[in-house]
């Protein structure tokens, strides 16, 4: 390699190494938070260049001035319209119902069980379960199977949303053609 090679790959790593700085990082999680109200998941950003610089997602969340959520479930986030959700994800979608003024309930339990569904629509007498942990959990598979046998012998209407609706973007698109 010639030294003019040397020196413009040089110049080239400089970029790189500046435009994945630890302080550019946490700069965008803080951009995606002032945009989105919300800390990103780490599937919406290139993760692995936040590991390499600052050892883990978590770590660059710390760096960003946030706090991590380090287990499923461990933190509670309240909704805009003051209701209590497992999740970002269940925070999501409690925002969409309420900024199109749907009437509905968190926690509603399913009926002989302690098992609830995330979101009950009274006026539409509709289930909406996220199913963020599908595939995750052996014992959260078996509720789901047991959840959507009850919702099948009842005769509800149930919207069901996963993980994937969400980071696509398309859980918005799901819920309006259920409803409207």
């Amino acid at each position: 390699m010639s030294i003019a090679q040397r020196r413009k790959n040089g110049k080239r790593l400089a970029r790189v190494n500046m435009k994945y700085s630890k302080q550019y990082l946490p700069q965008r999680i803080r951009i995606f938070y002032r945009k989105h109200g919300r800390i990103p998941f780490k599937r919406e950003f290139d993760s692995t260049v936040f590991r390499r610089r600052f050892g883990s997602w978590n770590n660059a969340i710390l760096a960003a001035g946030f706090e991590p959520n380090s287990e499923y479930f461990a933190k509670r986030v309240p909704a805009k319209d003051g209701h209590i959700c497992d999740s970002f994800s269940e925070k999501l979608i409690d925002d969409w119902l309420a900024n199109h003024l749907i009437s509905h309930q968190r926690n509603t339990r399913y009926p002989n069980t302690r098992m609830t569904a995330d979101f009950f629509l009274p006026d539409h007498n509709i289930i909406i379960e996220f199913f963020g942990l599908k595939g995750v959990n052996s014992k959260y598979d078996d509720n789901l199977k047991r959840k959507m046998a009850i919702v099948r012998s009842n005769k509800w209407n149930l919207i069901s949303l996963y993980k994937e609706d969400i980071q696509k973007k398309v859980f918005a698109s799901k819920l309006a053609n259920a409803l409207f």
